[in-house]
């Protein structure tokens, strides 16, 4: 059989500070309701027999993730009992007198993860089509500029046309 691997690096996990790892099972269950990356951590964490304090949750983010302060991640927990998929389990204090996060799936839960549904919305592959080059249309600066520059070439010729025919000269005989 297979190993089968998480969407993590566990390499950094501490299991003394914060528990054991949560099972490639938990970690896709919380991946079947989205938002994968620190948020279905902090889920898959919550779903652990024990289940886990904001303080684990902060400092595994930071380890797994390697982003200093990973703040908590209740938002998506907290809708994903709103919406009946999880239920919150009563959970005793964790040893600072941390809140402890600790929740089961619903029947309902398990019907969206047994469907295959998610709460992201479906991305469906579509052929990029090339962008087409858009003419380069001349603002009113560079005509402007365009206009000097041809009003400076005139005054030039004008003050001095020997020396212009003589450069004329010059360049038709080299070439």
């Amino acid at each position: 059989m297979a190993k089968q691997t998480s969407h993590y690096d566990f390499s950094k996990w501490s299991n003394k500070a914060c528990g054991p790892r949560p099972t490639v099972d938990l970690i896709n269950t919380a991946h079947g309701f989205g938002k994968p990356g620190k948020q279905s951590l902090a889920v898959a964490m919550a779903l652990r027999s024990g289940g886990t304090t904001a303080n684990q949750v902060l400092a595994m983010i930071e380890a797994v993730f390697n982003v200093p302060g990973g703040r908590p991640q209740n938002n998506h927990r907290t809708r994903l009992i709103k919406a009946g998929w999880l239920n919150r389990l009563p959970a005793v204090a964790g040893d600072s007198n941390h809140t402890c996060y600790a929740v089961e799936l619903t029947a309902k839960g398990k019907a969206h993860i047994a469907a295959g549904h998610t709460m992201a919305p479906a991305l469906k592959a579509e052929p990029v089509k090339p962008a087409k080059a858009k003419a380069r249309r001349k603002g009113a600066a560079q005509k402007r500029g365009e206009a000097k520059f041809a009003a400076a070439v005139a005054e030039a010729v004008a003050a001095n046309p020997e020396v212009i025919d003589a450069q004329i000269n010059a360049d038709v005989a080299s070439s």
